[in-house]
């Protein structure tokens, strides 16, 4: 994502109408790394500021059972999700 779209919630938007879709189709938790690099400093806080809860392990995760930190309806662009397959693929994390 362009660094000229990130702060207009387009990251929030995107990633919030992903993490309803996969809630619709039964997920429950959704891990995620953030590894820091000299030129990422701006989505440090992403994850946690989007309901992350970062572990002793350094990964975060999500409890999609909670409430989003932001309704989809607040957010200032509509996300149309097309094309996402779901596998029974699940792998443990590294």
């Amino acid at each position: 994502m362009s660094c000229r779209v990130i702060g207009r919630k387009a990251e929030s938007a995107f990633l919030e109408t992903v993490l309803a879709v996969l809630r619709d189709r039964g997920v429950r938790t959704v891990t995620a790394d953030f590894l820091p690099t000299g030129k990422n400093h701006l989505a440090e806080r992403f994850l946690p500021d989007h309901g992350f809860v970062r572990h002793d392990n350094g990964r975060f995760s999500r409890d999609l059972n909670l409430p989003a930190p932001a309704a989809l309806g607040d957010l200032p662009i509509d996300v149309t999700v097309e094309g996402l397959e779901m596998t029974n693929d699940v792998r443990e994390p590294a």
